[in-house]
């Protein structure tokens, strides 16, 4: 298998909510996307969750060990209107196909 680069990336859906995808290119020119959604969007299960809004700005290191850490920033509800502000969060995957990502609460 050759190697290849990995890109995530902010988007947009049709309603405005910011999720973050993946792509991937053999030469880091052409990029191709992954799947058919963000691999990672807003806590839509959480109303009034710090990032029910949106997520966006993915920063994905390599923890060692198979295991992987996305730092993102988190919009509530109401967008950026909303008093409380953008959040950063964390998140990580244990698998290199990158689609299942597990928040990490911080206390």
């Amino acid at each position: 298998e050759s190697e290849s680069y990995k890109m995530f990336y902010e988007g947009t859906s049709d309603e405005g909510k910011h999720s973050i995808g993946l792509a991937t290119s053999t030469d880091g020119l052409t990029w191709e996307v992954e799947g058919d959604g963000p691999v990672f969007s807003s806590d839509g299960s959480s109303p009034g969750s710090f990032d029910a809004g949106g997520v966006s700005s993915p920063r994905v290191i390599d923890l060692g060990g198979g295991r992987f850490r996305m730092y993102y920033v988190g919009v509530p509800e109401g967008g950026s209107q909303d008093t409380s502000g953008p959040s950063i969060g964390i998140a990580e995957c244990t698998n290199r196909d990158f689609h299942n990502w597990e928040r990490v609460q911080v206390e």
